[in-house]
């Protein structure tokens, strides 16, 4: 309601980070679906076929648009997704658990959502006896300081923020200059992060 408010009849409104699909003006982001598919083709280039996803679609519009790119690698590899590989280690207000049930047969990877849900998993899986990647490969997104910190550290897609930023900077140039007032999305793009967490398989 606030960016309502705002944008886009009284300001000069830039998005960064996020869009709201009924909201007329320029938003700032990161290909999520892309992603989501590069993450899960990294994983099946790898030798893995079994691989699921944590993550709460319902949450944001990243995870969901990283969910379909996942779901589209995987259906053209021409993999089933079993149901029962999409985990959800976070409740309604986002607290990340490392107590949940995890599937009878458990993939050999999975693609998280953000490096916190594959820090979570980590410990999940190690309460479990299984060990990352010997057991289950893990990749993520956001390269934050925690997937430098995890053992093992965290292959993951970099959320250049430097990049956002500088793209949110020119497009508001523009947005004053030329008084533009239509809607907009500028994709960012991001970079692989290749640490210890995903093994290859035969």
């Amino acid at each position: 309601e606030y960016i309502q408010m705002l944008a886009p009849k009284k300001y000069n409104v830039v998005a960064i980070d996020f869009y709201i699909k009924d909201l007329e003006t320029d938003f700032i982001i990161t290909d999520n679906f892309f992603l989501g598919y590069r993450a899960t083709q990294y994983l099946l280039d790898r030798g893995h076929k079994d691989i699921g996803f944590v993550g709460n679609i319902n949450q944001t519009n990243s995870i969901m648009d990283r969910y379909f790119g996942y779901l589209k690698a995987m259906m053209c590899a021409g993999i089933k997704v079993s149901e029962e590989w999409h985990l959800v280690n976070n409740d309604e207000n986002g607290l990340y658990m490392n107590e949940i049930k995890l599937p009878n047969r458990i993939p050999t990877a999975f693609v998280c959502h953000c490096d916190m849900a594959a820090y979570y998993m980590i410990d999940t899986l190690s309460n479990a006896g299984l060990s990352v990647p010997k057991d289950v490969s893990l990749i993520s997104f956001d390269n934050t300081k925690l997937s430098e910190n995890t053992n093992p550290r965290l292959t993951t897609y970099d959320i250049n923020r430097k990049n956002l930023a500088l793209a949110a900077y020119q497009c508001m140039i523009e947005k004053c200059e030329k008084d533009y007032r239509g809607m907009r999305r500028f994709l960012v793009n991001n970079d692989l992060v290749e640490r210890e967490s995903v093994q290859r398989i035969n």
